[in-house]
């Protein structure tokens, strides 16, 4: 399968509602082709360093409604050397503030993830895809942010990848901006995952919609100027 190859034959609309989100979330993201491949029922992409990994479990039925598990995951540490007793302790510490995802710890790996996963089905497709791109920005733009200081703290090393065919990607996704200026400006620069919110906390809807829309804004300006960004 080739980077860019769909899940899903062109031309034959599907009714797979895994499938249809995957299609929606990847829309939503404004992903670039270029920094991103595709599988069945999945794809990747990579915004700077991390690779993050979107897949969507084969239809199953819950009291009559046919659903897709939809799992969203970021690699951030890899070689962890804290003890398992203490990185379990510290992944706790740090979900606190989880917003639309949480870290976990895989002792067997060594590595700790930023997971997340949510239920589709054909009547909340449309607005569960658009929260799911919503956390998935800010689960992919926390990590990177906060990559070297989580590293440091678990006593690994940030897990760096390259696209595989395109390889390093020198310039970030301008998507990953959106909590330095979402965020930092219209909080004052509070550090965002070391520190407790106050009042309306970053986790809530409201904040991950704005982020959402924020984020819209900034690909359809980049887009609508053309070419890729490199």
């Amino acid at each position: 399968m080739t980077p860019t190859q769909r899940a899903a034959p062109r031309g034959r609309p599907s009714t797979d509602v895994g499938e249809l989100a995957l299609e929606e979330i990847y829309k939503l993201l404004r992903i670039d082709e270029a920094w991103s491949w595709r599988r069945p029922r999945g794809f990747s992409w990579i915004a700077h360093r991390l690779i993050q990994s979107t897949d969507a479990s084969p239809v199953f039925e819950s009291r009559g409604i046919k659903i897709s598990r939809m799992v969203s995951r970021v690699t951030v540490v890899e070689d962890v050397r804290l003890p398992q007793t203490a990185a379990e302790k510290l992944v706790g510490a740090f979900n606190h503030l989880a917003v639309g995802s949480a870290y976990v710890y895989l002792s067997e790996d060594r590595r700790v993830d930023a997971i997340m996963a949510h239920i589709v089905h054909d009547e909340t497709l449309k607005m569960r895809s658009k929260q799911i791109a919503a956390y998935q920005m800010l689960a992919l733009a926390f990590a990177e942010l906060h990559s070297e200081r989580l590293a440091d703290a678990f006593q690994g090393k940030v897990a760096t990848r390259q696209h595989p065919a395109a390889g390093k990607r020198l310039q970030a996704d301008d998507m990953l901006n959106v909590v330095a200026t979402f965020y930092l400006s219209s909080r004052g620069g509070s550090a965002l995952l070391f520190c407790r919110w106050r009042g309306d906390r970053a986790s809530s809807p409201t904040c991950a919609q704005d982020a959402f829309l924020y984020c819209r804004r900034i690909r359809r300006r980049d887009y609508d100027r053309g070419g890729v960004r490199q």
